[in-house]
């Protein structure tokens, strides 16, 4: 068997053009790619554009070291990272962390995957949590010669606890008892920040509901909630707009309660590009509906955004278990009013604030035409740098080249992409004359296979 190291090494060789090699630059990348790709397409010159923004952005994200130049290693790492991360929002975080101790400790990278590839003696791509800690104490043994990753120390120390038989919760339980993929294992090695996610829930009704409910709502419920979500230190609420917020300085107060969902790896800047692309687009004055679209809704996305999971069913379903009251159905116009009618004279009272801007999100799209270069956010993959094929009132055509760790990379077609998920990068083709997709196509995998679920259509 072999390690799954060893495709993406003998690629990054046949880009190199030599087996001894040990580096590569942008530029030979670039070139190798256009011996092949454009080969493969009748318009040279606009796929020469995407394949030199595609390289481009290759290699603001993998060569850790030096600009535009990718050690042997720092090659095999990237796409290993890339084809086991959870999202590129985490693999980024990762790339970013690492490039601080490449500064100090250009071998790092060198280090970590020697590392975990001699401890994936099965070269399935995972390993066991025991080689796990025999990699942490090899590691700290060698912290003489290597940065001092802290987060191998925190794995000892929460197996030695669990020796122990101390006090151990049930994530920290998994993590000690599981397998580890080569993200997950870098992760744990530089001690990964994650941010706390919490909802906050405010009671609307002031607490009448807990004792009027039974005869006005018919069953008995907690309160009436509205809610936020604190992350960053920050806390973001929907009430006609998007809103961030310092915790507790919205119009609603403290909250009632308090509840700890999770903890992410996202950042602040991705969940507000997130919220100003997409959310604000669909969380607008006029969508507000107090059953159907509120904030808890919202609050819902932005959890599933950050987490992967959902917020508590008590908030999540309240509208839907409420729905059919008279109570509800009388008050519904009058809480419509209130609670979305937020806008941006509501910042005035806040402490910290700031709203999304539906209004310069449109001005942006309308710029967009035929032959703009966009960059193309994708759930769950990097975003890339794609051409407008066809434009229509809120939706786009693209394509775009798609890079691979073992192979020539691809081009690739996507049809009716959403404007939410595409941002102008102010640069144009010359394209003039539009086209629909010629094929709907998949995205490659690091290892030239397509990625299960990645359909562009």
């Amino acid at each position: 068997a072999a390690s799954i190291s060893e495709p993406l090494g003998k690629h990054f060789e046949s880009l190199a053009g030599s087996s001894k090699a040990q580096t590569l630059s942008q530029e030979d990348v670039t070139n190798r790619w256009l011996q092949k790709a454009l080969r493969e397409t009748n318009e040279p010159e606009q796929g020469k554009e995407l394949l030199l923004a595609a390289a481009e952005q290759l290699f603001e994200r993998m060569a850790l070291g030096r600009p535009n130049l990718a050690t042997r290693d720092e090659w095999i790492h990237y796409w290993m990272l890339e084809i086991s991360s959870p999202s590129s929002h985490a693999l980024g975080i990762i790339q970013d962390e690492l490039a601080h101790v490449v500064r100090e400790f250009p071998k790092a990278i060198s280090k970590v995957l020697s590392l975990f590839i001699e401890a994936d003696a099965d070269f399935d791509g995972e390993i066991a949590a025991d080689e796990m800690t025999q990699c942490c104490k090899k590691y700290v043994r060698s912290c003489w010669i290597a940065p001092s990753f802290q987060g191998a120390n925190n794995w000892l120390r929460r197996v030695e606890n669990h020796e122990n038989h101390l006090e151990a919760s049930a994530a920290t339980l998994q993590h000690i008892q599981g397998s580890l993929n080569y993200f997950e294992f870098v992760g744990e090695l530089v001690g990964r920040h994650k941010h706390e996610v919490w909802l906050h829930q405010y009671d609307i009704s002031g607490g009448l509901a807990s004792w009027a409910a039974p005869v006005a709502l018919l069953q008995p419920v907690e309160g009436i909630w509205h809610t936020g979500i604190v992350v960053f230190g920050k806390e973001y609420w929907y009430g006609g707009q998007c809103f961030e917020s310092k915790p507790e300085g919205t119009p609603f107060g403290v909250p009632v309660k308090s509840t700890k969902l999770g903890a992410t790896l996202c950042t602040r800047t991705e969940l507000w590009d997130k919220m100003n692309r997409e959310l604000c687009r669909e969380y607008t004055r006029e969508a507000y509906d107090v059953l159907t679209h509120n904030c808890n809704h919202f609050s819902d996305e932005v959890a599933m955004f950050l987490l992967n999971k959902h917020i508590p069913d008590e908030v999540r379903l309240q509208p839907m278990q409420l729905a059919n009251t008279l109570a509800v159905q009388a008050l519904r116009p009058v809480l419509n009013n209130w609670l979305g009618g937020f806008d941006a004279d509501t910042m005035k009272g806040m402490t910290e604030g700031r709203a999304t801007d539906l209004a310069k999100e449109e001005a942006v799209w309308e710029e967009i035409t035929v032959g703009s270069l966009v960059s193309y956010a994708r759930e769950g993959l990097p975003s890339v740098t794609a051409e407008v094929l066809t434009k229509e009132s809120g939706t786009c055509d693209l394509w775009w080249f798609e890079p691979c760790g073992s192979a020539i990379g691809a081009f690739i077609e996507a049809a009716n992409v959403s404007k939410m998920q595409v941002s102008d990068l102010k640069r144009h083709t010359g394209r003039t004359q539009g086209r629909r997709v010629a094929r709907i196509s998949s995205a490659p995998t690091a290892f030239g296979g397509e990625a299960t679920g990645c359909t562009v259509s």
